[in-house]
């Protein structure tokens, strides 16, 4: 089995967009997952608060615990049958 990571723009970070799309039915066909990340809101995201981060990821229509990197992690324990 294999995790995608697709990055997108942070506008782009809740729904995905046409490549991760095309990603998605790519990695289905192979049995794989995948996870949408923004490297830049995760770099934003290190020099916020948490109520900060909060607030930044809801104008961006996601969650602290939908975010990509979180969903990453989530994504790595359950292929290798970990528990967190």
């Amino acid at each position: 089995k294999m995790i995608y990571a697709a990055n997108v723009a942070d506008s782009d970070l809740a729904d995905g967009n046409d490549m991760v799309k095309k990603l998605s039915e790519v990695a289905a066909a192979e049995g794989a997952s995948v996870v949408i990340v923004s490297a830049q809101v995760e770099a934003e995201l290190i020099e916020l608060s948490q109520e900060e981060r909060e607030e930044f990821l809801e104008s961006l229509g996601v969650s602290v615990e939908d975010c990509g990197l979180r969903q990453l992690v989530r994504a790595a324990y359950d292929l290798l049958g970990l528990r967190t």
